[in-house]
């Protein structure tokens, strides 16, 4: 069996604009076109204007509605975070992780027989996109109101990033890079991705597809949009079972309940009595996706490459494969007498 593992590095080196810091450039120049302002002459991309100027009014107005007084597009638009999704990720942790500590700390403060919860201390820049200057609360419903808000907003924002990806990037020109996939005989493909970048350069009709975070389609809704654009679990020992306050925030939770793929689990089954052949492109190898890739790269009968584009992607991928898979096991696979992960250069 032949395996393709896709990540964001797939998409980007076929020069599609699909990191972080791209949607919000869309999100940005949308907000603008709605208050009449000439976006036609600013430096963005081309495609993106062009897009955006020429949008129909039924999605015009949809995004409209995703898009308006949204307070994670607010919050994001003013912050400097970097431009891959997982420095997204990472705001969106640390927003979460400060609401959580200050609905436990005013929690502790009313039980102990307070009228009025002080949290000064918990206050910072992070959070004024959502309460301001705030830093008192005589009950607890501001805390939940304010996580019902937001989770909310994190739907409307999925499906507003599911619109540009699929009405815009999934159908922008692009020549084939990477000949070397072609020759491949690639029998399935494990996407990290939202796009069908894949699918519609270099797929055919017998291979099969998993999205782990699901696939954009502009067909869906706010309701039926299956993306998973959230957080990995902050939270250990007892708490990360019994407190499931900020649950739809989290990845795991978001993948079960929209039900996302999953086949690849099937598909190492069938592969136990033959040789697994995995190839792994565009992916940083980030602890972040650190139960999958473990247990691709640690099945029976598996031999991986990895392939990389420049230098310094190989010393990330090495360095985040420690995280995965541990120091021994990268050794004796990628160094000792029977190598099983190989590293090549696109």
């Amino acid at each position: 069996m032949n395996l393709l593992v896709l990540g964001n590095g797939f998409d980007l080196l076929h020069g599609l604009p699909t990191t972080y810091k791209d949607f919000i450039d869309f999100t940005t120049l949308f907000r603008m076109s709605l208050e009449k302002n000439d976006i036609s002459r600013l430096d963005y991309d081309s495609r993106m204007i062009d897009f955006i100027l020429h949008l129909s009014l039924e999605l015009s107005n949809e995004l409209e509605s995703l898009i308006k007084d949204n307070l994670w597009l607010i919050h994001l638009e003013k912050e400097t975070i970097g431009e891959g999704w997982k420095d997204f990720e990472k705001e969106m942790s640390e927003v979460i992780q400060k609401l959580d500590a200050i609905r436990l700390e005013c929690d502790a403060q009313f039980k102990s027989g307070q009228k009025v919860a002080r949290v000064n201390e918990y206050l910072g820049t992070s959070l004024l996109d959502f309460w301001g200057d705030r830093c008192s609360f005589a009950s607890m419903e501001p805390i939940k109101e304010l996580r019902d808000i937001l989770t909310h907003d994190l739907l409307r924002l999925t499906r507003c990033l599911e619109i540009y990806l699929d009405a815009f990037v999934n159908h922008l020109d692009t020549p084939k890079y990477v000949e070397k996939l072609q020759v491949l005989n690639i029998d399935k493909v494990l996407s990290f991705n939202y796009t069908n970048t894949y699918e519609r350069l270099y797929g055919n009709s017998e291979v099969e597809y998993d999205y782990i975070h699901g696939k954009a389609n502009i067909e869906h809704d706010i309701e039926t949009c299956d993306l998973v654009l959230g957080i990995d679990e902050y939270l250990t020992g007892e708490r990360k079972d019994q407190d499931n306050e900020y649950i739809e925030f989290k990845k795991f939770y978001q993948r079960i309940f929209k039900r996302t793929g999953c086949r690849y689990l099937t598909w190492l089954k069938q592969s136990q009595e033959e040789r697994l052949n995995i190839y792994i492109f565009g992916h940083s190898l980030d602890v972040t996706d650190k139960d999958i890739l473990r247990q691709l790269i640690l099945a029976r009968h598996a031999h991986t490459t990895i392939f990389y584009i420049h230098k310094s992607d190989l010393k990330n991928q090495i360095k985040n494969l420690v995280k995965v898979i541990g120091e021994d096991e990268l050794i004796e696979r990628a160094y000792g007498s029977h190598i099983t992960i190989h590293f090549k250069k696109v």
